[in-house]
């Protein structure tokens, strides 16, 4: 089911035609703006919240823009290819840029790449690829060295910025009918390494749309076809890999795809049988394969441009001009901590390079044992749209506790960082509750600590984890006192124990935390601990009485000073008259 959601529709300049070569849109150096190009001669930069045209500059028709206006981030300027052999550069402030300089070039140019942090790349169309300040200087005498072959057409280029700059060319090769994609390698030194070429077609179908996904340590090509597979390429382990398929592909009239970093990307689709031309927009998850979220814009998409997305905004080419649509993503926890990669049908590619290698993912999880049933189970997982982030970590859970699988556990709490507190108190109550024979069997337990390590180190990852104290406490009142008489106990010996200030270890309990915990254990079973009528726990009670005194003395800390206290009063036995109103306890003889 898709989700409706806003969207504006941005021009360039009043009544300016979209049928020109092409319409793109490029981050401008501020947070909210955005370049807007429409060929073949308009430009205008946009703030993008308040739907405002700021700034546009059009030019003389015998001098038509090529390719995309980008943004030198470098000098803060602007640069734009005329004609394919015309260099323009110019400021925000220029009214005119027919005046501004120019640089005439003697190959053709096929677009230049913006690169956050560096400056631009010029990709001429035989493959060349340099900086511009290296192009301006030399001017008409730049001499370009082409990495294509005569065949070969180049369809479409991106680059990106790791250690050097990483250039993508995707080339088709209308001679044998393949598309050919090249890494290139631009570093510091103006010297260019090619880094791998792979050559590919799949049978019956046709290459749709692509896009270049970007992350800190990782590039991939990102292709989608006509039966609506995407298949994902990196530039050094030469492994082409299919993912998953989009939904209701066979009905779609055309793709558009972008990636939001290096984990989601986003493909708009215009449905054959919607006459009115609206489009979704489907967000995937691309290391674990599934369905993130389906927006619904009431706009028709056109049929040819690409879309883009930066600063939270998808930017569409639309029959109206270019649609800006909204978005925040808020990654899924879960999957980033466990998933599976679907296995899908043997490919129907045919390779006519040794670069280019298939085989089928594997199992993305917790150190689970590989049996096809739970590779059965956590696929469900992915699959299974309807249902909610809760009843996925309570199965996911119950499998884990059914495997005593505790490294997936600890998987768990380390890297998820949305489970609901229902299951956080599942969790607690299932480490209380378990024997000490099931953890690790050498462990031995430290001085005067109720628990064994593996245990203990368990329960330290539930009370160092997140929580919001309003929905906790509920479910903390369900437990049974026997759990909670042991989690005192622990909580007993951490305070005396713990550190009192965070150390660089997230999962090691302070001080402050396990008097917390302590404050919500007595807020939540106030009454049952009253009325506990087993001698060690009156012990223990009076023992935590003398030990909140003795902290209440050497606290300094304003947060745990008001922690202590809190546990203070709520250990404090009632005196007197005030003390038979709160409960009686009557033996009934039958």
């Amino acid at each position: 089911m898709a989700t409706a959601v806003s969207a504006t529709v941005l021009c360039a300049k009043p009544n300016v035609t979209f049928n020109a070569s092409f319409v793109n849109t490029q981050s401008d150096f501020e947070y909210d703006k955005a370049i807007i190009t429409t060929g073949n001669n308009c430009v205008g930069i946009f703030k993008v919240d308040d739907q405002k045209l700021l700034k546009t500059w059009s030019t003389k028709h015998t001098l038509n823009f090529t390719c995309p206006v980008v943004p030198d981030f470098l000098r803060e300027q602007y640069v734009g290819v005329q004609n394919k052999t015309i260099i323009r550069c110019w400021s925000y402030e220029a009214e005119n840029i027919d005046r501004e300089k120019r640089w005439k070039l003697t190959e053709p140019v096929f677009c230049v790449l913006p690169i956050p942090n560096s400056e631009p790349v010029v990709v001429f169309q035989n493959g060349n690829c340099s900086f511009l300040n290296d192009i301006l200087l030399a001017g008409k005498d730049y001499q370009t060295i082409g990495q294509l072959c005569s065949e070969e057409q180049l369809y479409w280029a991106d680059a990106c910025f790791s250690e050097n700059v990483i250039i993508l060319l995707l080339t088709w090769n209308e001679k044998v009918n393949t598309w050919v994609v090249y890494w290139l390698q631009l570093s510091s030194q103006h010297s260019t390494e090619l880094l791998g070429k792979t050559t590919f077609h799949k049978k019956d179908h046709q290459l749709c749309t692509w896009c270049l996904s970007l992350g800190a340590d990782i590039q991939r090509f990102l292709t989608l076809w006509s039966d609506g597979i995407i298949y994902s390429l990196e530039p050094k382990n030469d492994t082409l890999k299919k993912l998953f398929q989009v939904s209701d592909s066979e009905k779609t009239q055309s793709f558009m795809m972008t990636s939001l970093n290096d984990s989601y990307v986003a493909i708009a689709m215009k449905n054959l049988e919607n006459i009115t031309g609206e489009f979704v927009i489907e967000i995937w998850d691309i290391n674990f394969c599934f369905q993130h979220t389906r927006l619904f814009v009431s706009y028709p998409m056109s049929c040819k441009g690409q879309m883009t997305f930066f600063n939270g905004n998808f930017y569409v080419p639309c029959e109206q001009g270019v649609v800006s649509v909204p978005y925040l993503n808020q990654p899924a926890s879960l999957a980033r901590a466990v998933g599976r990669l679907p296995s899908l049908s043997t490919s129907s590619f045919s390779s006519h390079s040794e670069m280019l290698h298939w085989k089928k993912t594997g199992v993305v999880s917790f150190q689970y044992k590989k049996d096809q049933q739970n590779d059965d189970i956590l696929e469900q997982y992915f699959h299974s749209g309807g249902r909610s982030v809760s009843l996925l970590y309570q199965d996911l859970f119950k499998k884990i506790c059914e495997k005593l699988d505790f490294a997936a556990l600890s998987k768990l709490l380390k890297q998820v960082s949305d489970i609901p507190e229902k299951v956080l108190v599942d969790i607690l109550n299932y480490l209380l509750s378990a024997g000490e024979e099931i953890f690790a069997g050498n462990d031995e337990k430290s001085t005067d600590c109720p628990l064994n390590d593996s245990r203990s180190s368990l329960i330290d990852l539930v009370l160092c984890y997140p929580y919001n104290e309003a929905f906790i406490l509920p479910y903390l009142k369900v437990l049974h006192l026997n759990q909670i008489m042991l989690l005192i106990r622990y909580l007993h010996y951490l305070l005396k124990v713990a550190p009192y200030l965070e150390t660089s270890d997230r999962s090691e309990v302070t001080v402050t935390k396990a008097a917390a915990w302590m404050v919500m254990i007595f807020t939540a079973k106030f009454e049952e601990i009253l009325v506990c009528s087993d001698e060690s726990s009156k012990q223990l009670i009076r023992s935590l009485i003398d030990t909140t005194k003795e902290l209440q003395k050497s606290c300094k800390d304003t947060l745990m000073m008001g922690l202590i206290t809190a546990l203070k009063k709520r250990l404090e036995m009632p005196k007197g008259k005030k003390a038979s109103s709160l409960y009686c306890i009557e033996v009934l003889c039958i």
